[in-house]
């Protein structure tokens, strides 16, 4: 796990350090550094796998191959067993594997990666950089393309430090924001900065291009419930069990809730003295109850985070700068406070994220019952628009007028050859997972250099579930039917037979408290939003969804001041 940058079309190491040291926090072990004639590597380095040799770039026998890596093979093993025939490896990493794949296969070799990863890999000989993100976006990678430059890096922030760029904001991207909570696809908050999008290759030489390497697809099964819940407590167990790979401690984020609680008693069974970690706010919606009940059940060496107000109040503006898009997920703050309250005892932290959306249990979901024969079309507009947090009137006034057509984006999952229910999972975990969940998860967790693993989003067990059809994902009780089977046999009852629960937030508390002098700030000189139409809202405020609307938009302007403002 680290953070990786670097330039091609152009050499500069001083740029290229400082976009590194602009992310040090995800890499506080080591540093390292490559450049040549037209290309720089960087990397900032959280030691997991291989804590003696297994520093960064990192090149074959002749040195003609570099790479810098984020992430983690869990199949390199079996990998380099087939590699040692005509390789010489001089360490015991993860790394060194990627450059010796590729020079048996080409830039097909990510194809074999089982894994998270965001890779920069310079082929000397070739004088090509390919650029390549995992699957299911666990990794975040962005890129800057300024003629035939390119700068590319983990964070935004890192980018930014590259002088081409302006660092203008795109106001269609705040109005996606807006909308779905998240920007959608290769677009960022900031003109001219793009994702590499899951599942993606950019291959540069005389051309940039970007070619899908792989795609959620959609397939039939045909097995009974039971098969089916075998099958998934197979796929899962053997995800946790290469989940534990690593050379560091590691324990689980344990909120009590399913998701959680299955991960942390897969794991349980495989590693002795597990530990675990629970945040709360000392207020009567904290989830210690709930997970200090399935960690007694367990046995786990349990440990429970207490977050004060005058925490928040000291933090709150850094965690924002942490988050470097303006994704503004309450979630981010318990995240933040529970990753540093982990680091004390852990390294690496294995987490629920993403049960939800392979297994159909948010409760948005409900809006598109499987049991009843909705029109896709019809369906996914009704989800789209429950599911938007600001209606479009709303966001008019907000920004002074519409550019965007947001239900586009929704639109080419509704023609997927599969029921509703399934087309927005497929929508979920294509757009809101990489780009709004796993984005809190990767920022928060490494803002305090801790390894976030998320074995629900295996590539085997999301390609599984989309075989699934959304009556063996939800009934008339809810959700995530096949994983409250699985948990029977694991966990209390309480745990599987429960409501979904959120990550509690006290956004209100926090807004008239440790953030009330930020919003009044912001209330009284906003920087892209209408100050008349914050005014109404910040006075009128009553419900959980009317602050929930005012956190995003102060956030949001917190975010803009940071990130662009103090470069104008």
């Amino acid at each position: 796990m680290c953070g990786i940058a670097g330039t091609f079309g152009f050499s500069d190491i001083g740029l290229t350090k400082s976009m590194c040291n602009k992310m040090r926090y995800r890499g506080p072990d080591e540093t390292g550094f490559y450049s040549d004639d037209k290309i720089c590597l960087g990397n900032v380095r959280l030691k997991i796998i291989d804590l003696e040799t297994g520093k960064q770039p990192m090149s074959n026998e002749d040195g003609s191959i570099v790479v810098v890596f984020n992430g983690e093979i869990y199949n390199f093993k079996e990998l380099r067993k087939g590699l040692e025939k005509n390789h010489t490896f001089k360490t015991k990493s993860d790394t060194e594997v990627i450059v010796h794949l590729y020079e048996n296969l080409g830039p097909s070799f990510v194809k074999k990666l089982d894994g998270p990863f965001a890779i920069a890999l310079w082929d000397s000989n070739q004088k090509k950089l390919i650029l390549a993100r995992d699957r299911l976006g666990i990794k975040p990678l962005y890129y800057f393309q300024d003629g035939d430059r390119l700068v590319f890096a983990s964070e935004i922030k890192s980018i930014l430090e590259y002088n081409g760029i302006k660092g203008e904001l795109d106001c269609g991207a705040i109005e996606m924001l807006l909308t779905f909570r998240f920007v959608p696809g290769e677009r960022t908050a900031i003109k001219g900065v793009r994702r590499l999008l899951p599942g993606t290759m950019m291959v540069c030489g005389r051309k940039m291009e970007s070619k899908t390497y792989w795609k959620l697809g959609l397939d039939s099964c045909s097995l009974s419930e039971s098969e089916i819940t075998h099958k998934t407590h197979s796929i899962l167990k053997e995800s946790v069990e290469k989940r534990l790979m690593s050379d560091v401690p590691l324990g689980t984020f344990l909120s009590g809730g399913l998701d959680s609680s299955m991960i942390t008693a897969y794991a349980n069974n495989l590693v002795d003295g597990l530990k675990t970690f629970t945040v709360g706010f000392g207020e009567s919606g904290d989830e210690f109850e709930f997970a200090r009940s399935v960690a007694d059940h367990l046995g786990t060496q349990h440990h429970e985070i207490v977050v004060r107000e005058s925490q928040i109040e000291r933090r709150f503006e850094e965690i924002i700068y942490l988050m470097d898009e303006p994704v503004m997920d309450p979630a981010m703050v318990p995240t933040f406070f529970l990753s540093k309250g982990a680091k004390k005892q852990v390294t690496v932290a294995l987490l629920g994220e993403g049960a939800d959306e392979l297994f159909a249990g948010y409760q948005g979901y409900r809006i598109v019952p499987p049991f009843v024969p909705i029109p896709k079309l019809l369906g996914g507009r009704a989800f789209f628009n429950v599911s938007s947090t600001f209606p479009r009137s709303e966001v008019k006034n907000l920004l002074g007028g519409l550019r965007e057509k947001p239900f586009e984006v929704f639109r080419p999952y509704t023609k997927a050859k599969t029921d509703t229910l399934n087309s927005i999972c497929m929508f979920d975990i294509s757009e809101v997972l990489p780009n709004y969940q796993l984005l809190r998860v990767d920022r928060m967790t490494m803002a305090s250099a801790v390894e976030g693993r998320v074995p629900f989003l295996d590539t085997k067990l999301a390609e599984f579930s989309m075989t699934l059809s959304g009556r063996t994902k939800m009934n008339l009780k809810g959700g995530k039917v096949v994983l409250r089977k699985l948990a029977k046999d694991i966990l209390p009852k309480e745990v599987y037979t429960s409501k979904k629960r959120t990550f509690f937030t006290p956004v209100k508390s926090w807004l008239e408290g440790p953030m009330s002098e930020a919003l009044s700030r912001t209330v009284e000189n906003p920087n892209i939003f209408s100050r008349r139409k914050l005014e109404n809202l910040s006075g009128s405020a009553k419900s959980f969804k009317d602050f929930h609307k005012l956190w995003i938009l102060v956030t949001t302007e917190l975010w803009y001041n940071k990130f662009i403002g103090d470069r104008s």
